[in-house]
């Protein structure tokens, strides 16, 4: 009886780590953030697969793990590239461009949810999009470069582009 329930632990901690790695973002501790945003991958990987395996999936943990990959992959890599801009004084176009990964996620994830498609993905999945733009900050030191592919993977999760399923 409690099995079915594993998923829905798996993404509540999820959620838990995405958050533990906000707040080592918030306090410039990026090593920290960054374990548990590798944690979060990880668990969003496990959760879907536990479901699956045990024949488990339910219309609340789809919902719920629609919740979790907003923060852990949505607002964490924003914020990841908030911090690697290093904006002190925020401009219009910077804040719109962190502001739209999330928005753009949050959209993707809609979509996703409702469109219901099992044989592709229709637009890049948000956990693909949060760990480039992710990877992306740890890597590259050039703030239009961080702006672009944070603006280009923004469109991407909200195209109609197909991405296969793994």
């Amino acid at each position: 009886m409690t099995i079915k329930w594993l998923p829905n632990i798996l993404t509540s901690m999820n959620i838990a780590c995405g958050a533990t790695s906000l707040l080592f973002l918030i306090n410039n501790e990026v090593k920290f953030a960054l374990i548990f945003f590798v944690i979060s991958m990880f668990l969003d990987v496990m959760d879907g697969k536990t479901a699956r395996y045990f024949n488990i999936s339910s219309e609340f943990g789809r919902e719920l793990d629609s919740l979790a990959d907003l923060v852990s992959f949505g607002v964490v890599p924003a914020v990841f590239l908030y911090q690697s801009l290093n904006l002190q004084s925020l401009t219009i176009i910077n804040a719109l461009v962190v502001a739209a990964f999330i928005v753009c996620g949050a959209l993707r994830l809609a979509k996703y949810n409702t469109l219901n498609i099992k044989d592709h993905f229709l637009g890049m999945p948000i956990p693909i999009a949060g760990g480039l733009l992710v990877m992306s900050c740890l890597i590259f030191d050039d703030k239009i470069f961080l702006l672009t592919i944070s603006s280009i993977l923004s469109s991407l999760m909200v195209s109609n582009i197909k991405f296969m399923r793994i």
